[in-house]
């Protein structure tokens, strides 16, 4: 009980310290070289962040939502989509979808009456956002977020998952979205519906898109995970199993080194896509990292970022690397760094 009220107590004064945006309007203009940095926040206390570092200037802007909108971004900030002028966030615990300037961080539309959100892809002008809780994908138009169908994932009933799902992407023709419960769910974005379901493991969260056109996804859970690839004609070509006990988090592809990079167990490593055996990983040390939690990449750059959630209560960073593993930049960010999105 002593353990409990203690913990309540520090929860109490934390979130009394978090600073509401004060009545001073910033006109931002943010051009050029811009990383969106997403930090989701605790859940329950409305502080989820929006920070934008410029890699060129090396400037580096906090609360940029807060500020350009004197209104707070909401309850954790999941993920987050660029397309065309606008960057897409998905505030998961609020159950909305915000669209903002990606240069003035204005809002443009939201959309609040979502479940659970989680992720989203696009084709063909729809965006494709998966859901924790609300059993299957919605399909929104880009413009205005209004909706423009429902995909049911599972029956319900027959998996403790409830139609959980994850991470989405726009590949070979098709949305792919990992689904908790075990498998790929293969959506045909010109009819909206779903056409095939690739079997995987349970615990599948993670996709990403090789330069070969493969489609790479991870699975874990409770300590069994394995890392997949999925070919052009739809069959798993190959299936690494790492040891029982090990833990994966993360998926982010670098075409240029054909490698990928992901958390083992809070450990940053890389694999070529090649590899046939989790002995012919590679792990990459960072310094005085605490808590590894997100990781995202620029392509254009070939620069991986790792994210440091710390004690989950304070400050976060950014850890900033070249291809090699090599820090190159290290930066102070909001409560629980997570997402990463590149807006060059």
């Amino acid at each position: 009980m002593k353990k409990i009220f203690l913990w309540s107590l520090l929860v109490f004064v934390l979130n009394g310290c978090y600073k509401h945006p004060e009545n001073n309007k910033q006109d931002f203009s943010i051009q050029d070289s811009k990383v969106a940095i997403l930090c989701e926040g605790n859940f329950n206390w409305e502080n989820a962040r929006l920070d934008i570092w410029n890699s060129q200037t090396g400037e580096y802007f906090d609360r940029v939502f807060e500020q350009a909108n004197l209104s707070a971004l909401g309850d954790v900030l999941q993920s987050g989509f660029h397309l065309n002028n606008s960057l897409y966030l998905v505030v998961n615990n609020s159950g909305k979808l915000v669209k903002v300037n990606d240069e003035k961080f204005t809002i443009e539309v939201q959309k609040t009456d979502l479940i659970s959100p989680r992720y989203m892809a696009e084709a063909n002008g729809r965006l494709y956002v998966t859901d924790l809780m609300n059993n299957g994908v919605m399909v929104l138009d880009t413009q205005h977020l209004g909706r423009l169908g429902f995909i049911r994932n599972l029956d319900s009933q027959k998996t403790s998952f409830q139609g959980w799902t994850e991470q989405v992407v726009h590949w070979n023709n098709y949305i792919a979205v990992a689904s908790v419960s075990g498998d790929v769910l293969l959506i045909d974005p010109v009819n909206i519906e779903t056409v095939k379901r690739i079997q995987t493991a349970a615990g599948c969260k993670y996709l990403s898109v090789s330069k070969e056109g493969s489609l790479w996804g991870i699975s874990s859970i409770d300590g069994s995970s394995s890392v997949f690839n999925i070919n052009t004609n739809l069959s798993i070509e190959k299936s690494i199993d790492l040891p029982e006990g090990f833990n994966l988090n993360q998926l982010a592809y670098l075409p240029d080194l054909d490698c990928f990079f992901t958390l083992v167990d809070g450990s940053l490593m890389k694999f070529e896509s090649n590899t046939t055996s989790f002995d012919d990983w590679t792990k990459i040390d960072i310094a005085e990292a605490v808590n590894l939690y997100g990781l995202g990449v620029d392509p254009q750059k070939n620069t991986v970022f790792v994210t440091d959630a710390k004690d989950y209560v304070s400050k976060g960073q950014v850890i900033v690397l070249d291809s090699s593993g090599t820090e190159t930049n290290r930066l102070s960010t909001g409560v629980i760094p997570n997402g990463i999105v590149i807006l060059d």
